[in-house]
């Protein structure tokens, strides 16, 4: 059997046929979306939009797929940023078992980028640990 990249070449079983013919190695079935409770980054947003509900400390919730930023404030309509607060919160979360990132010019964003075969119950248990991080954290 000569290999070549990601491809094989193997010899025809007819005898008739003596070319080689190219075998993708590959199953043709492998979906992860099927065969995952696969989150394409829309679920989490949406589960940190109801959080920042809860807590009015959330200021804005933003991001592209499962790259989300969640923006802490102190004052939702002047957008005041909170550091400390953040810091409360990233503690919090890391002593429950979840890292977070934090960024931002004032280092007040939550960086939250989870694995792309997340699913959906590793979602709801981030959620729950940074719901119990941002109750422990006094604003």
């Amino acid at each position: 059997m000569l290999r070549r990249h990601r491809d094989s070449l193997i010899l025809n079983p007819d005898r008739r046929d003596r070319r080689p013919r190219l075998v993708d190695p590959r199953p043709q079935c492998f979906d992860l979306r099927r065969q995952f409770d696969h989150d394409d980054g829309g679920y989490l947003q949406e589960r940190l939009h109801d959080l920042a509900t809860c807590h009015l400390a959330i200021g804005d919730v933003r991001g592209m797929g499962l790259m989300v930023a969640v923006e802490l404030v102190r004052d939702r309509q002047t957008k005041t940023p909170v550091p400390k607060t953040t810091a409360r919160v990233l503690d919090g979360a890391k002593r429950r078992g979840q890292i977070v990132g934090r960024g931002g010019l004032h280092a007040n964003v939550l960086r939250i980028g989870p694995p792309l075969i997340v699913r959906k119950t590793d979602v709801e248990a981030a959620i729950d640990i940074l719901d119990d991080a941002f109750t422990a954290a006094p604003t």
